[in-house]
């Protein structure tokens, strides 16, 4: 697994989104840290196979992404568990529109 500092941003000019900003003004900016990140490219996109309906043996299988956060003074400092938001992602495949 990747760890990167996310907040404060080092040598990027912050902007936040119009999203970000309500959840600033609803958290409060003391308590709120906001952030942005990228996908790495060429990952595939969420899918997940459901069992099916009276099988209860088996778990849904499938691609999914999860981002652990968390507050430290160091980011190699292990977290506390307390402390650790998970975020699951899920990456959408979205067709283009070919024009001839």
């Amino acid at each position: 697994t990747d760890a990167m500092q996310v907040y404060p941003v080092k040598g990027v000019a912050s902007c936040t989104t119009k999203i970000q900003g309500k959840l600033l003004k609803k958290l409060g900016s003391e308590r709120a840290f906001p952030f942005t990140f990228d996908l790495p490219a060429g990952i595939p996109s969420s899918v997940t196979l459901q069992p099916v309906k009276n099988d209860t043996s088996s778990k849904p299988c499938g691609v999914e992404y999860c981002l652990k956060t968390y507050v430290a003074k160091d980011m190699h400092e292990p977290p506390d568990r307390k402390q650790v938001v998970d975020l699951l992602i899920k990456k959408k495949t979205v067709p283009t529109a070919t024009l001839r």
